[in-house]
Order: structure tokens, then sequence, then C-alpha cells
């Protein structure tokens, strides 16, 4: 997980991220992969995904905090996740510094975490 602090929009600070990594599924709908919780959000847009995996995650918390069991949210995604998620990261700031067209298929993007387990937010980089 990516520690940071930072206010979020709701004025909570946000004490870490987790990652996504988005892609598109064989029937052409969007994925949105959590990398440290292996929870995947679905829908027929990346941003939609997104949201999917943000209810998803949301549920998953108060779920770990509800049976004070906080290994529930530690069960990270399969390694090939973690490989292509680097993959598209390094793409990305390439093809960023280069004002290059960017991947169609796939996106990286981030779930701030806030102090209080309600207040999940969202940040999106195009890849």
């Amino acid at each position: 997980m990516s520690k940071t602090t930072h206010n979020d929009s709701t004025g909570g600070k946000s004490v870490f991220s987790l990652r996504v990594l988005g892609y598109q599924t064989r029937d052409k709908d969007w994925a949105a992969h959590c990398l440290e919780t292996d929870l995947v959000g679905y829908g027929k847009s990346f941003d939609k995904a997104l949201n999917d995996l943000k209810e998803l995650t949301e549920m998953q918390i108060s779920f770990a905090f509800f049976k004070k069991q906080p290994a529930l949210l530690d069960r990270p995604a399969p390694p090939e996740i973690f490989e292509i998620y680097g993959q598209i990261q390094r793409t990305f700031f390439e093809k960023y510094y280069q004002n290059s067209k960017t991947d169609k298929k796939h996106r990286i993007a981030c779930i701030p975490i806030s102090e209080s387990p309600r207040r999940l937010n969202n940040c999106f980089v195009p890849a």
C-alpha cells in the first residue's frame, strides 16, 4: 500500500492509498482490480468499474472492522496483476513525458483510504 497523508475532498486525511489496475475483459466491459485486496469491480466503463470496486472496498473494510479481523484486508492480488500494473505505470510515465497517446485498454488508479473507514475517495490516472 502506498502510504500518504493528504486532505481528501471531505476534509478527512487519507492515510494510504490502494492501487488499482483497470483492464478490459473479454466481453469489452471493464474490471478495476485492487492490488492490495484482490477485490475486483466491474462496469461498462473504467469509472463504473472503479466505483463498483470502491463500494466493494467499503464493504470489506466495514466487515473487517465489524469482525475485528484486520487480516481480512490483507489479501494481495496475484503476482501477474502487480506485474501488469508496473508495466502500465512505466508506460504511462514514458508516454506522459513524450506527450504520446495512452493505452486505451488499461488504466491505473488509486483509492485513498481516509482516517474514517467510511470516507473513500478515488483518483484516476489514464494509462
